[in-house]
């Protein structure tokens, strides 16, 4: 009887043993995977990355215009922090809006503008932001919070245009 329950025992630990063997190389190969998806997805990230820096290349070298003056606005949408002047003024909620202000800008528009190429020159994307900003200390009154916003957004954004000009009068554009 001892004999059978010691060749049972036998037994069970050889298939344990079986069954961790397995559960071992299981685990290799799924550990394996893992790290091959893992560089499958680095990969394709620079893959992404390097047709973004081709993709631009082929932008600057097709429209330098309107790839620098996209680098800009990309420049003030961030610099734009309250989001104020990234979409156009619902004049549906905004009492007196039409009324006050003919000829509407935002930076969304410009984008839209920039994109459709219908900017000739760095002088008529200039515009349409000063427009932006004299719109919004137009309509809001002097010392009013949006005002204020409308003043260091100006400011801040100074340099920025500044650059821009520099880099267009330093940029073959046909």
């Amino acid at each position: 009887v001892s004999h059978t329950r010691t060749a049972s025992l036998a037994d069970e630990e050889s298939v344990d043993k079986e069954q961790l063997v397995k559960c071992q190389r299981l685990r290799h190969d799924l550990e394996r995977a893992r790290l091959l998806v893992e560089l499958i997805r680095k990969r394709e990230k620079r893959k992404k990355e390097q047709l973004k820096v081709a993709q631009q290349l082929i932008e600057m070298e097709l429209c330098p215009l309107s790839y620098i003056l996209n680098r800009t606005l990309d420049l003030l949408f961030v610099r734009d922090t309250d989001a104020l002047f990234h979409e156009p003024v619902d004049a549906d909620e905004v009492d007196g809006y039409r009324e006050a202000i003919k000829e509407p800008m935002d930076l969304g528009t410009m984008r839209t503008k920039v994109d459709n190429m219908d900017y000739a020159s760095f002088d008529e994307f200039k515009a349409d932001f000063m427009l932006i900003v004299s719109n919004c200390m137009l309509f809001n009154e002097t010392g009013s919070s949006y005002y204020r916003y409308a003043e260091r957004f100006r400011e801040g954004a100074r340099t920025i245009l500044n650059r821009c000009k520099q880099t267009v009068e330093n940029t073959p554009i046909d």
